[in-house]
């Protein structure tokens, strides 16, 4: 809705609310008559998205039942068992309804695709005609049924029924691009923290929510002299507005006032959420409200590969480690032999850098610099373009990540993992941890030879916090992504990519 309702012109009422409530004003100025039919859209008593599935729901029920009456003229002729192609239209309905939960498309979905939609159809309709076959089977009534009858019910209720969806899928379209599904909600504000939501609501382009207004927990307004919406006040406008949702906003639930708003609310009928706001680092996907011994608590941060998932994810790591090594240790060796040749020192560089759970490890590679002995905790100057430490031959390493094999030894040691976060120096960790608030979160799991980030072009040089966050993004997004499907898409990725990447110097 384009208003709220504590600044409306003192002249203006909402809907005749004069003898059964008090005044509110909305904010920004907004015109009245915006206001209204804005209201008028939004309060029927009739809920759109019910009257939408229900028109649906009709009309899967009146195709079945003309298909099956069409198929029978054609294969009986006007005289027909009345009963028998009765009964089974009527057995198609009810298994249809049942199969495809009203025969709808959901409403409150950003989107519906129509494919998908039509193969719902396919399965469930081919389903419901086996179900009454086998049920006709057992029942000895199979030969009332003739295969001709069967098989034109079928085709013509098939077709029927997707064009029920096409039409669904458009209007379902057309029936939110004019918002006619937005919930209408209502915000009440414990203690000054509903205007972050009520302006997330106020920009929402999905046209999935609307704003009926922000009402105050506490009768003492904020600023002396002014009219403030009291929860009562919401009370008394929900007899006159359809409101589809009541959100308690608090930045702590131990609000004293919280109770006594909860219990006024719940005399309303709608649906009164609780919504604690939290910091926008521990907002997403993996925020959900859980059951703890009766306790009702909100997972703002959830263990990663839980359950046998972590045994799936080592498996993986002992097995295809060992086949890769098995197949390039003579590339190993031979590189470890030219990089002798190349340039004094030894053919590995280790370092010492954080792994899962923030523990030390000793990480190894192929030197690619120049000899130079540095402190584990030394300042780290990343390699760059043209950097005169690296050698003819550790070049060619970088660009092609070869010097990256020998960390197949710490995967079968268990400190690292083929697929992960990619382990940055100690020196970068500590850099970064105090500049990006959800750095420290990638080591919730081991780190990898390979990683999301990486094969998404985010290699080389991080010469500017932007990148780094943008591998950040990308490796927190693989922890919660996580799956063996993923692992071997993401290897077989760096396998064709990676190999060809000009980023790494």
């Amino acid at each position: 809705m384009r208003t709220h309702l504590n600044s409306m012109p003192a002249d203006s009422m909402v809907v005749n609310m004069a003898h059964r409530a008090p005044q509110h004003r909305l904010h920004d100025g907004a015109e009245w008559h915006d206001a209204q039919a804005d209201a008028r859209a939004l309060t029927s008593s009739l809920d759109p998205v019910r009257f939408f599935k229900g028109i649906v729901v009709v009309g899967d029920a009146i195709v079945i039942g003309l298909a099956c009456a069409v198929a029978s003229l054609i294969r009986f002729g006007l005289v027909f068992p009345m009963l028998h192609v009765g009964t089974a239209a009527s057995l198609a309905i009810l298994i249809m309804f049942k199969l495809m939960h009203g025969g709808t498309v959901d409403a409150r979905e950003t989107t519906a695709r129509l494919s998908s939609q039509l193969i719902e159809v396919l399965r469930s309709w081919t389903l419901t005609i086996v179900m009454l076959l086998v049920a006709a089977y057992l029942l000895r009534i199979s030969a009332t049924y003739p295969r001709l009858w069967v098989a034109l019910w079928f085709a013509i209720g098939l077709t029927g029924l997707s064009l029920v969806r096409i039409f669904a899928v458009r209007e379902l379209g057309r029936w939110r691009r004019q918002g006619r599904f937005a919930r209408m909600v209502a915000v009440v504000d414990l203690d000054g923290t509903g205007h972050v939501l009520a302006q997330q609501l106020q920009h929402d382009s999905t046209r999935e929510a609307r704003l009926l207004g922000v009402f105050s927990a506490s009768a003492v307004p904020p600023t002396p002299g002014t009219r403030v919406s009291s929860v009562d006040d919401l009370i008394a406008l929900s007899q006159l507005f359809r409101i589809d949702d009541v959100v308690v906003t608090t930045s702590w639930p131990g609000s004293p006032m919280l109770q006594e708003t909860l219990r006024k609310l719940s005399s309303i009928p709608t649906t009164v959420r609780l919504c604690p706001l939290l910091p926008p680092a521990f907002v997403g996907p993996h925020c959900q409200a859980e059951l703890m011994m009766g306790n009702p608590t909100l997972v703002v941060c959830r263990r990663p590969l839980p359950g046998w998932d972590v045994v799936f994810k080592r498996l993986e790591d002992l097995i295809l480690g060992c086949l890769m090594l098995a197949a390039l240790s003579p590339v190993m060796l031979l590189i470890a032999a030219s990089v002798r040749l190349d340039s004094p020192g030894p053919a590995l560089f280790r370092q010492k850098r954080l792994g899962f759970n923030n523990n030390p490890i000793t990480v190894y590679k192929f030197r690619s610099m120049v000899h130079r002995p540095i402190p584990d905790d030394a300042e780290v100057i990343q390699a760059s373009r043209n950097d005169q430490r690296v050698t003819r031959l550790g070049r060619y390493l970088r660009k092609s990540s070869l010097d990256e094999l020998p960390q197949l030894f710490n995967v079968l040691r268990g400190e690292m993992s083929l697929v992960g976060p990619r382990p940055h120096a100690i020196a970068h960790n500590a850099q970064y941890a105090a500049l990006i608030d959800d750095y420290l979160g990638r080591h919730r799991v081991q780190p990898g030879i390979t990683g999301w980030a990486q094969v998404n072009g985010l290699r080389g040089e991080t010469d500017t916090l932007e990148k780094m966050q943008k591998r950040i993004e990308f490796d927190l997004a693989y922890i919660q992504r996580w799956s063996l499907m993923f692992d071997l898409r993401i290897i077989i990725q760096t396998a064709f990519g990676v190999l060809f990447h000009r980023q790494a110097y």
